[in-house]
């Protein structure tokens, strides 16, 4: 149990490391990117976008999380997953590829033809790197992930950054993401000792079936609702406005999104091996929340804060249309980052569950998106997607708890005093920097530190938060690793 532990811990880390290490660089990469390409171009790689993210849904069936789910899958299995993924995906880059001129008709641009075409090609190659990256993460091995993302990153950014400086505009946007696929997928294969055989056989297949189905359904709703605002955003007000929002949206995922992708990749291989413990699983839990809720609670206030400034640093002032959507979407990020009751109720095979529940949510979550955008506009479909999140992590976390037969209050109890500590101090410095008008950068960043951060940390150590005590700790452990050495 103790290796356990120290193999999760570990793999969190190295995790945590990857996400930092690829938020700094993408967000050089994608400030750089900002300022050389006109955000029309942009939106139009977004509008594509969404289309073949919905098809991405049917790539393998689920099949890549069973394997990952399943403890000790055959050479057998692992060939026949690899297999039916490829004619899988295949079948869907031909329909991406005979669908162009439809999309290009749509939004009625005749230049998405083109673009779709090339977003075909790099679809496909995508689905080679899938099983290696299945088995990467079945073993924690999360160090090979920083080591493959964190190069990755750096070269594909140098070359799209590259082809935008000789004009290449929406098309450096692509190549970059042809290259980054065509290195994921060499590196992916290099770091695995399993090389495919051709073996096929659809009767082992059927358990993984049987897993993988469901996961699709909610993969649907998972993707209408991240793109039902993009496409109508797209549709009715252009590629444009739909770059602003897009790139707001993406900024504020950047840094709260490597939180939770640090851990909840990391959360499902690891989770599936304590099934079977369900007091485990819930402390684990509500752990998970605590630390994430210590760290992305406060980092989205300073984003909501500093919302001027980050866009226009990083962006440059012709993206200054994005700065109200990016304060409300520091809520939702704030929200998402919690959201981790889906992909334990899968890591512990409860997908009818998770189908039934996330069914309904996300459906909801469609109707407040869409009658938001048509009553109040781009605002409205903020407003809905949050509440949406909303209901999404109260629920989730309710039938989660019910479960494995816990105590769903405790969820509300893990994270109440790092949500009341941000949102006093929030609401402290948003008011005193509106009374008095400040805009000064660097008078902000003083009042932040001294009027929330500061005190933040000096509470958190007083009344011991969990987040407060897990940094504290593994900083002690990095320490004393380096003494030793």
């Amino acid at each position: 149990m103790k290796s356990s532990q120290t193999s999760f811990s570990g793999a969190v880390i190295w995790s945590f490391l990857d996400n930092i290490s690829g938020f700094f660089v993408t967000l050089i990469v994608s400030a750089v990117l900002a300022r050389l390409i006109a955000p029309s171009e942009f939106g139009l790689l977004a509008m594509v976008g969404v289309f073949i993210g919905f098809l991405s849904v049917f790539k393998n069936f689920g099949l890549n999380s069973s394997l990952i789910h399943k403890k000790n899958p055959t050479k057998q299995e692992i060939d026949s997953i690899f297999w039916i993924s490829v004619f899988i995906t295949a079948g869907l880059s031909l329909i991406i590829f005979l669908g162009a001129p439809y999309i290009a008709r749509f939004y009625d641009n005749p230049r998405l033809t083109e673009i779709t075409y090339g977003l075909a090609l790099i679809f496909f190659l995508g689905s080679l790197s899938s099983i290696p990256d299945a088995l990467i993460r079945k073993a924690l091995d999360f160090r090979t992930f920083f080591l493959r993302n964190i190069s990755n990153k750096l070269i594909s950014g140098a070359i799209g950054i590259l082809l935008a400086f000789k004009d290449f505009g929406v098309w450096a946007l692509i190549a970059q993401n042809f290259v980054s696929t065509l290195y994921i997928t060499y590196i992916s294969f290099r770091m695995v000792e399993w090389r495919p055989s051709f073996y096929l056989n659809f009767k082992i297949l059927k358990p993984h079936f049987n897993y993988g189905i469901p996961l699709i359904a909610l993969r649907i709703f998972y993707h209408l609702t991240n793109s039902i605002d993009s496409i109508l955003i797209g549709k009715f007000y252009g590629p444009t406005q739909l770059a602003y929002y897009n790139k707001a949206f993406s900024l504020m995922k950047l840094p709260l999104g490597k939180i939770s992708t640090s851990v909840s990749r990391v959360v499902f291989p690891s989770f599936a091996l304590i099934n079977n413990r369900n007091e485990t699983i819930w402390k684990k839990y509500l752990k998970l929340l605590s630390v994430t809720a210590y760290i992305s609670f406060p980092l989205m206030a300073i984003m909501f804060l500093m919302a001027d400034e980050i866009i226009l640093t990083v962006f440059g002032d012709k993206w200054r249309a994005s700065i109200p959507i990016f304060k409300a979407f520091a809520f939702v990020g704030a929200i998402q980052t919690l959201t981790y009751s889906g992909t334990i109720l899968q890591s512990i095979g409860k997908t009818k569950l998770l189908f039934v529940l996330n069914s309904i949510l996300k459906g909801i979550m469609i109707v407040l998106i869409v009658a938001g955008l048509y009553f109040f506009k781009i605002p409205g479909a903020i407003t809905g997607y949050s509440l949406g999140m909303l209901l999404e992590l109260i629920f989730g976390s309710y039938f989660l708890a019910k479960s494995i037969a816990q105590n769903p209050f405790d969820v509300y109890k893990s994270i109440s005093k790092e949500f009341s500590i941000t949102l006093l101090f929030t609401f402290m410095l948003y008011f005193t920097m509106e009374k008095f008008r400040i805009e000064n950068v660097l008078i902000k960043l003083v009042l932040i530190f001294f009027g929330g951060v500061l005190p933040y940390l000096i509470l958190s150590a007083k009344w011991n938060l969990e987040g407060y005590i897990f940094i504290r700790q593994k900083t002690k452990d990095l320490l004393l690793k380096n003494k030793g050495k």
